[in-house]
C-alpha cells in the first residue's frame, strides 16, 4: 500500500521558534550560533521574525515542523541586532564547546563574508536552511522555491548564499540552479544568482 505524505509550507510564528532552534542545532551543530546554545538560536530566529525585511518559513509534515529557511535583504541590520544580543553565557558556551582555532576560523569567515556582501550592494541573503535528517526532500525543495519566489516578488535581483566548502551536495544543487561562485572564505564558498 502506498502512503502519501503531504507537507505544508508557511510563514513561521513565534510558537515555531523552539523547533526551529532544535532543527538548526541538530542539522548545523558546527555553526557559531549553534555552539553558543539553543537559547542563542531562539534569539536569532526571534530577531528574524521581528525584522520586516526578513523571512522565516517552515515546512510541516502532519503538523510537525520538519525544516525551515530564513533570508533577509537586511543582512547588516540583522547582523547588528544579533551581535548586540550576545550574552556572557553564550560566549562561555562558545569557548567551552569549541577550540580557539575553530572560533578564529568562524570569525574570519564572518568578516570575509561581510566584506563580500558589502561589495555586492543590495542583495537578498539566504542565511539558513535546515531539514530534519531523513525528512521529505520535496518539502526542502518547496521551502527553497517559496523563499526565492517571495524574495523576487519583493524586488530582489541578486540572491546570495554561503555554503561550507565541504558540503558538495548543496554546492552542486546551487550550481545546478544557476548560482555562480563569487568568493571564497576560509571554509565557505559564496555564490550568487542574478535575476
Amino acid at each position: 500500500m502506498l502512503v502519501r505524505v503531504s507537507y505544508e509550507i508557511r510563514k513561521a510564528t513565534f510558537q515555531d521558534i523552539d523547533p526551529i532552534a532544535e532543527i538548526h542545532s541538530l542539522a548545523i551543530p558546527y555553526s557559531l550560533n549553534a555552539i553558543m546554545g539553543v537559547d542563542r538560536l531562539k534569539v536569532l530566529y526571534s530577531l528574524n521574525l521581528q525584522d520586516e525585511n526578513s523571512q522565516l518559513l517552515v515546512a510541516c509534515e502532519n503538523r510537525k515542523i520538519i525544516g525551515f529557511i530564513s533570508g533577509t535583504s537586511n543582512f547588516f541590520g540583522l547582523g547588528r541586532s544579533a551581535s548586540n544580543s550576545v550574552t556572557i553565557k553564550q560566549i562561555v558556551n562558545l569557548f567551552r564547546r569549541s577550540n580557539v582555532f575553530g572560533i578564529c576560523r568562524a570569525l574570519l569567515d564572518l568578516i570575509l563574508v561581510s566584506s563580500v556582501f558589502k561589495k555586492m550592494g543590495e542583495s537578498y541573503y539566504l542565511s539558513t536552511w535546515s531539514m530534519v535528517p531523513g525528512s521529505n526532500p520535496a518539502a526542502g525543495s518547496a521551502l527553497f522555491r517559496q523563499i526565492l519566489n517571495q524574495a523576487r516578488f519583493d524586488g530582489a535581483r541578486i540572491i546570495v548564499v554561503n555554503v561550507s566548502k565541504k558540503n558538495h551536495k548543496v554546492l552542486h544543487m546551487y550550481h545546478t540552479l544557476g548560482f555562480l561562485p563569487v568568493a571564497r572564505t576560509v571554509s565557505e564558498v559564496i555564490l550568487k544568482k542574478i535575476y
